[in-house]
């Protein structure tokens, strides 16, 4: 089987609930405030350690309290941490999170640590780097970075998966390089500049990625489920169902379960339907990795 490897942020989420999104300049009183393990590298990590995968975390943590807990929950997920490193003059990276009483929430992003991952610490990791191997890719850490390490791992014989989150232009020379790119319909409609609401319209910005020589585009819709466009054409796949609690990681989930079911031996089609349940499945709790399912509470859900 083959590893995934995560070059991203390990955050933690501060939480809470409110009774609605509070729009610019408007006070809303929260609940209690809760503290979860997050950040979308480490949230993607766990949810592919939890569908079977063998993992692997790049990233980097500051020298404050949180970064030893950070840490052992990653181990504690079995995930492999010897390439995350500590940087003793920096915070680790926080989340601030409001979640509304319908599941939708607001995210303001501290990075941190996160923010600090330089190229050359992710070439501390390069002897874990095998052929075969899927290197997943978010942007909560430094896009220099990101595409110097997309480089890294296609030189090394390995699949790249890009989720474009949070939204950045990238460079049409990077995006050659990478195999699956996984846009939600406002970060496809940021990086093609189309919109994205109706069938035809994502089908029209996800052809417009592929004029740009990306080899697959997984578009998530949310609880309309996904849309892929490859060499194979378009294929749509339902969403699942559920009643939402928290949207908080869903995206994260649908990520890290498609790496672990592709280096698993999946073909793209079941992986997407595996990754499209686990992110269903994801929102009916509260939390980012704690909401994140099993192979086993998959398989019992759907």
């Amino acid at each position: 089987m083959s590893k995934v490897i995560v070059i991203g942020s390990i955050h933690l989420d501060l939480v809470s609930r409110v009774s609605k999104i509070p729009i610019p300049g408007e006070t809303v009183i929260g609940g209690d405030l809760k503290y979860f393990f997050g950040g979308k590298g480490a949230n993607q990590a766990v949810a592919a350690s939890r569908m079977g995968a063998n993992v692997y975390m790049v990233g980097k943590v500051g020298g404050d309290s949180f970064a030893k807990p950070l840490i052992d929950n990653l181990k504690k997920n079995k995930i492999n941490c010897n390439y995350i490193l500590e940087d003793k003059n920096l915070a680790s990276g926080i989340a601030l999170i409001a979640v509304a009483d319908n599941g939708e929430n607001s995210i303001i992003v501290a990075k941190g640590a996160s923010g600090r991952l330089a190229f050359e610490d992710v070439t501390l990791a390069g002897t874990a780097f095998s052929p075969g191997d899927y290197v997943l890719f978010q942007l909560e850490v430094p896009l220099l970075t990101v595409e110097k390490s997309i480089t890294l791992a296609k030189s090394k014989g390995c699949k790249v998966i890009l989720d474009p989150a949070p939204a950045a232009k990238l460079k049409p020379e990077i995006l050659k390089m990478v195999d699956i790119i996984t846009p939600n319909n406002t970060e496809i409609s940021f990086l093609t500049g189309l919109p994205s609401t109706t069938d035809k319209e994502a089908l029209n910005a996800a052809e417009k990625l592929r004029e740009l020589e990306v080899k697959a585009v997984i578009m998530t819709r949310g609880k309309d489920g996904a849309l892929c466009l490859d060499a194979k054409g378009p294929r749509y796949f339902q969403g699942y169902k559920v009643k939402a609690v928290d949207t908080t990681a869903a995206g994260d989930c649908f990520n890290g379960s498609l790496a672990a079911c592709l280096a698993k031996g999946f073909s793209l089609d079941e992986a997407i339907d595996y990754a499209t349940k686990a992110a269903a499945l994801s929102v009916t709790k509260e939390g980012a990795q704690t909401s994140l399912p099993t192979w086993d509470e998959i398989q019992k859900a759907f």
